[in-house]
């Protein structure tokens, strides 16, 4: 009984193994959307942006207008990079760190129990990046073609 449970827990294995790729994609798929959709409003709306730096995000250590276009240019290239699978834990780290930065800068209302939904989708943003971070880029990246094609490393 146990021989056929762990032949069954192979081919189960062996069987999801072949979706991981996609998964891998489908999250930093979704996390390009959350954080450059963020970035590319911050940018359209450059005005309102750094109204909202100067007065509700307090981010510490950094001037209103430095915190703006840090925090602006690297919600629309990391996610870029992240999607495209180039260099995936770099720019994971750095949305990790701009997650984490946001919420720090925004806890005066993300904090309150009335706004504990914005803070669930900033702690599953940050799981997701987890998974990114820990993993790496999976198959379906550019990183992956060009260790493929210059011969790097073998999967």
């Amino acid at each position: 009984m146990l021989r056929i449970l762990v032949k069954l827990s192979n081919l189960f294995t062996v069987f999801f193994s072949w979706f991981e790729p996609v998964v891998y994609l489908a999250i930093r798929a979704w996390l390009f959307q959350v954080f450059f959709t963020s970035g590319w409003l911050k940018y359209t709306s450059w005005e309102t942006t750094k109204n909202l730096f100067a007065t509700e995000y307090k981010v510490p250590y950094l001037k209103p207008l430095t915190a703006a276009i840090l925090g602006t240019g690297a919600e629309i290239i990391f996610p870029v990079l992240l999607l495209l699978g180039l260099g995936a834990r770099l720019p994971a780290l750095g949305l990790f760190i701009l997650n984490a930065v946001a919420v720090i800068a925004y806890s005066d209302v993300l904090l309150k129990p009335e706004n504990w939904c914005g803070l669930k989708d900033h702690i599953a943003w940050g799981f997701m990046i987890s998974v990114i971070l820990v993993s790496g880029h999976s198959k379906i990246s550019i990183d992956h073609l060009f260790h493929k094609l210059f011969s790097l490393y073998k999967y």
